[in-house]
């Protein structure tokens, strides 16, 4: 009975200190596509990408709902706390 307790103990610490590892090298994917024009409602975010161009849009132009010339819309709320 020790014996298996044992075992269980050390794989349960195995797997918890293996699981947690943090990786540091993130590479986030960089858009290559055509060019992107975003409505967005807000403060532009800063981005890397040379073809994804940010329209300011004010609540009116949301409520018209005429996006013919845009890609996507966001509406980014942003509060400090």
């Amino acid at each position: 009975m020790k014996r298996f307790r044992f075992t269980f103990i050390i794989l349960l610490l195995f797997v918890l200190l293996t699981s947690c590892g943090k990786e540091n090298n993130f590479n986030p994917i960089i858009y290559s596509g055509n060019d992107l024009k975003i409505g967005i409602v807000g403060e532009k975010p800063k981005i890397k990408e040379k073809n994804v161009f940010f329209i300011p849009l004010t609540m009116e132009d949301i409520s018209s709902s005429n996006f013919d010339n845009l890609d996507s819309v966001l509406y980014l709320l942003t509060k400090n706390f």
